[in-house]
């Protein structure tokens, strides 16, 4: 099998030498099953399906807090991972596992006919998640109780009854909190969208528009407590002979 080997955009060199190298020509097909490879660095081809990660099982019944989560904890490792090349790809792979390749390509791919341009397209996109977000990683490097809380998922209204989407914002801290206002802070946007059953991630980046979420979205307020239910006495059974 063809070792993995990735561009570390945002972590080592600049984006410009990475979309240079990206566009470099095909090499002939070769790797690990329908894996299409750029010189340097290997193209994957996904396949939707359940993952294992982070103590989490992702099948058809997962909610999309989940695979955010997933994916949030994967951009940790990926930096986290420094020169390591393998522990950088294995955080990468976990990035693809949780995308949603088909979507992407449909949307990116534009005019693109052949496989392994689609493949390219799909691996930048996916690529770049990690240099998304990964300035606010201590923000989201916690426990899946924690990082959770800082989620608020949206289902919006669906153009095509087939598709169905989801939104997830995520409250974000200035990294630096020497430096932090009390408007420092960003929102976070994760796009998602069922794939062959399952939430799979097709877009991130921020929504500029606010700086906390709860700003429009207000957290709902507690229930109140549920009385206890007590048995009703039974009726009394009537005299003889009073025609109650």
């Amino acid at each position: 099998m063809i070792p993995h080997s990735r561009i570390p955009t945002g972590r080592g060199v600049t984006a410009v030498a990475v979309i240079a190298a990206v566009a470099v020509m095909l090499m002939p097909a070769g790797g690990c099953g329908r894996d299409a490879r750029l010189v340097g660095h290997e193209i994957r081809d996904p396949q939707v399906g359940p993952v294992n990660a982070y103590g989490l099982t992702l099948d058809e019944n997962t909610a999309p807090r989940e695979v955010v989560f997933v994916l949030l904890r994967a951009i940790v490792d990926d930096y986290a991972a420094g020169g390591d090349r393998a522990k950088r790809e294995s955080a990468l792979d976990t990035q693809f596992a949780v995308c949603a390749p088909e979507y992407i390509k449909q949307k990116s791919a534009g005019n693109a006919r052949s496989e392994q341009t689609q493949l390219e397209r799909l691996y930048r996109v996916v690529h770049y998640w990690a240099p998304t977000l990964g300035h606010y990683r201590a923000s989201f490097s916690g426990a899946f109780p924690d990082v959770a809380q800082r989620m608020h998922i949206e289902y919006p209204l669906q153009p095509v009854a087939k598709t169905e989407f989801a939104n997830v914002y995520i409250n974000l801290d200035h990294p630096d909190p020497a430096t932090a206002g009390p408007n420092s802070g960003v929102v976070a946007l994760v796009r998602l969208v069922r794939e062959k059953g399952y939430w799979r991630v097709f877009w991130v980046g921020f929504d500029n528009t606010m700086r906390d979420w709860r700003t429009r979205f207000p957290p709902e307020p507690p229930q109140a407590p549920v009385a206890p239910t007590s048995t009703p006495p039974a009726a009394v059974p009537p005299e003889p002979g009073t025609g109650q």
